[in-house]
This record gives C-alpha cells, structure tokens and sequence, in this order.
C-alpha cells in the first residue's frame, strides 16, 4: 500500500517538481494558501492560522509523511514569523498524536558565516532574521516533535535556471551586456539541482530514518569561479561590479554533504556547468 504524504506549499518552485516526481511512489495531497478549486487531494489552508488548520484536520487522511516547504525570505520579519515559526507549531500540535513524520524544509543559512566545511555537527551561527527564524524552528521540533527531519537547502536551481537571484542575473547581465552586480566576489555559496534535490528527499524517506538534521546540497562554489565559469562557457568576458558587502551580508556557506553521499549512498547527477550550457 502506497504511502500517504502531505505536501504543504506544493504550488512554490521546489514544490512542483517534488510533487509530480513523488506522484509516481506515493499518494500525493497537496496543501496550499490559494487554492482554484478544492478537493480531497488539493487543500487551501493557512498553517498559521490554528483553527483553519484544525478544522481541514478533521478530514485529513492518515499521512506517514507531512513535508513543510512553506516560509521563505520576506521583506517583514514578523511576516516571517508567523509563516514560518507559528505555522510550523501549528503543525506539530495537530499532528502530535498521529504518526506521521514532519519533514521541515530549513536553510543551510543557518550556519552562518564559515572559513570551513559545514557538517550536520557544527554550531549554528545563523546572521539574517531568516535564518535565526529558521534555527528558532529546528529547535521547535527537537523540543517538541515525536517524528521529524530536518533538511537544511543549499540554493536550488533547474535546467531553465530561470528562479531569482544570481544565475538569473549572470544569464540577464551576459545576454544583455549589461554589468552584473556582485555583493563579494569571494563568498562562496552551495548549489544543488532540482532533479537531485527531490531523489534524495525519496531516498530518505524510503529509509525510514527519523530525528535528523541532513544538508542536502551538492557543488561549493565563489561567486568568482561562478563568473568564470559563465565566461568559459559563452566564451564572453561578464561586466561585473564587486559591491564588496560584508560576509555578515552576504555569509560564506560551504557546505559538507558526506552523510548524504555515505549513509545514503547517493551519487550526485547533476552539475551546475551543465544546466549553464543549455542556456547558452
């Protein structure tokens, strides 16, 4: 018998890909703020607000699996907050009596500025209200939660490289020739593709494993070597602006995937320089 998951901000980036692809091994029901038309396996709810919650609860089939990909960065901190930290308590008190297993999507943020490799055993130094936010909910669900994983994301990218943020930019800036600013050209970020993102995420799930924190991210890489990178492969030189933002906004986040690759025994299948050759 399939297992039942409940996948809370289906309709966001990771979302989509996560919910067809878990489609093909599990029973799928999605749960979104905004939703057309609702039915069984599509819910409209707000997680931050308890008793519209508890009331969808009461129709809610008997899941294994509640994966939250819901809270990310916006502008007002109290926004934050309440998507984030109060909508996950919500959640951990409505399920607290089943058995299912809350999967919380967190940040590999949390750890803060770092010289070195991030493993899931190093202090948390967490410098934006995102990720403290984010730190705050990790230790919500230690302190309170049965059954629950933790996976701290690295930057997420597909094929269309087409999300906001640096890639976009670095594509924006060498088709349009204009000058692509850069907040530190030596910060180095965590980059990890979609297609690898939600086959680890079944992997672990089909483990059984509970009460974990797992990075889940792939290629380290400088803003610099991702410039050069670019240029190497449009074989055109990128106009770029070193702002020179401090590491406290703009934090070096090198990230040790080991566990994934060790105890999973997962093999990585896509690099960064190949998503960038079918833009070009």
């Amino acid at each position: 018998m399939q297992k039942k998951i409940l996948l809370i901000g289906a309709s966001g980036f990771i979302g989509k890909y996560l919910s067809i692809y878990l489609k093909k091994f599990f029973s799928i029901y999605e749960l979104n703020r905004n939703v057309l038309k609702e039915n069984t396996r599509n819910i409209s709810c707000d997680i931050s607000k308890k008793n519209e919650l508890k009331k969808k609860f009461l129709k809610f089939p008997k899941f294994e699996y509640v994966i939250n990909l819901s809270g990310q960065i916006e502008k007002k901190k109290s926004k934050m907050q309440n998507n984030m930290y109060k909508g996950n308590k919500n959640l951990i008190q409505i399920f607290k009596k089943t058995e299912a297993t809350l999967i919380f999507f967190s940040t590999t943020l949390v750890y803060g500025h770092s010289k070195n490799y991030s493993s899931e055993k190093s202090t948390l130094g967490p410098n934006s209200d995102y990720a403290k936010i984010k730190v705050k909910t990790e230790n919500l669900y230690r302190k309170t939660c049965k059954k629950f994983l933790i996976f701290r994301i690295g930057n997420v990218y597909d094929d269309q490289l087409a999300k906001k943020g640096l890639l976009k930019n670095l594509i924006g800036a060498i088709k349009n020739d204009t000058t692509f600013n850069v907040n530190k050209l030596e910060t180095v970020r965590n980059y990890i593709h979609i297609k690898d993102l939600i086959r680890i995420v079944k992997i672990i799930i089909d483990s059984n494993k509970i009460n974990k924190a797992l990075n889940i991210g792939h290629q380290n890489i400088s803003n610099k070597k991702m410039i050069k990178i670019f240029e190497k492969i449009f074989k055109k030189k990128v106009k770029n602006k070193n702002l020179k933002q401090s590491y406290f906004l703009d934090p070096n986040i090198k990230i040790n995937s080991n566990l994934i690759k060790n105890k999973f025994n997962y093999k990585f299948k896509n690099k960064i320089e190949n998503s960038i050759r079918l833009n070009k």
